[in-house]
């Protein structure tokens, strides 16, 4: 069956068709839920990966989001020397991770990426604390991006 996974915000998908529709589907990945962050722990236990909305959660996320609220900002308040403004380092640890995928097997891909991003700790401390939704964002480490 075809992969399912929803990272939008708001109420985009209707849960109750999505748990009656996943005998039918692939692997299931929710990182967004309605009512967040009373979170739907019916769900959550049939669903193959859960994480609370922290999608956007790196690094490189942050930069692009300080990004557009600064400039947001600039425009509003006419302050061209920030029309452009973009948070940059030179900073290695900050640097997103390029990973070259050529001549490797689907299982070392696999490998490669979980070594980058441990989804599987993130859906981990999810299911043990479905509760604290909010308190699992706040206290979120940030990751460093990986492209292929």
């Amino acid at each position: 069956g075809a992969f399912f996974v929803n990272t939008s915000q708001g109420d985009i998908v209707v849960e109750n068709d999505l748990i009656d529709a996943i005998p039918r589907l692939g692997p299931v990945i929710i990182d967004a839920w309605s009512h967040e962050p009373a979170i739907n722990t019916r769900l959550m236990n049939l669903v193959d990966i859960a994480t609370p909305h922290i999608a956007g959660y790196s690094l490189q996320g942050k930069q692009i989001g300080s990004s557009m609220a600064v400039r947001a900002v600039a425009r509003f308040m006419s302050i061209r020397e920030l029309y452009d403004f973009f948070p940059t380092t030179d900073n290695m640890e900050y640097q997103a991770v390029k990973i070259d995928v050529l001549d490797k097997s689907q299982g070392q891909i696999a490998a490669i990426m979980q070594y980058n991003y441990p989804i599987f700790t993130d859906d981990f401390m999810f299911r043990m604390n479905p509760t604290k939704f909010e308190e699992l964002r706040s206290n979120y480490s940030y990751r460093r991006e990986f492209y292929l």
